[in-house]
């Protein structure tokens, strides 16, 4: 039977069973609410993807966890053809489908679109006054760790010195 042209509307919920179904996910713990607005046309379908939420990810600077808060609107314009179109003149935001195909899977692109938006650099989120919410005492271990073993010197060492005299 298939949609009849005009305006949809889709809200999914998005949890970790959803991005296990990728093999090389990072988002291991996390949900999101995506809202996918479609617009059909006889030549075309027009989606705006919504998605919301947080996930759990690891401070790449004190490696403690938190929760990462994720807003992203991305939009796809998906064309029926017969012709394989050459890529220069198709964006990345432009698809193209035969007309026999009934069905769209947005997984991929609800995938993709939530990735694209982590950032490159993951660290606790800074406060209202603009310091660091990074756990101190995971920061101040390393270097704990480093003045206490420049104190204990191996006595190999000091056999290499003397030959230095």
């Amino acid at each position: 039977m298939g949609l009849k042209d005009g305006k949809h509307t889709f809200d999914f919920i998005v949890d970790e069973k959803f991005f296990d179904e990728f093999e090389y996910s990072e988002i291991k713990n996390g949900q999101f609410d995506v809202i996918v607005e479609l617009e059909k046309n006889a030549t075309f379908l027009a989606l705006v993807f919504i998605a919301s939420g947080s996930l759990e990810m690891k401070c790449d600077r004190c490696l403690e966890k938190f929760d990462l808060k994720i807003n992203s609107h991305d939009k796809l314009i998906i064309k029926f053809g017969n012709e394989v179109y050459d890529s220069r003149y198709i964006g990345e935001e432009v698809q193209i489908v035969s007309h026999n195909q009934s069905e769209i899977n947005v997984s991929q692109y609800i995938y993709e679109f939530i990735h694209l938006q982590l950032p490159y650099k993951r660290m606790h989120p800074n406060d209202e006054n603009g310091n660091p919410t990074c756990n101190i005492e995971a920061l101040n271990k390393p270097g704990e760790q480093k003045t206490q073993k420049d104190k204990t010197i191996d006595p190999r060492w000091d056999k290499l010195k003397d030959l230095l005299k």
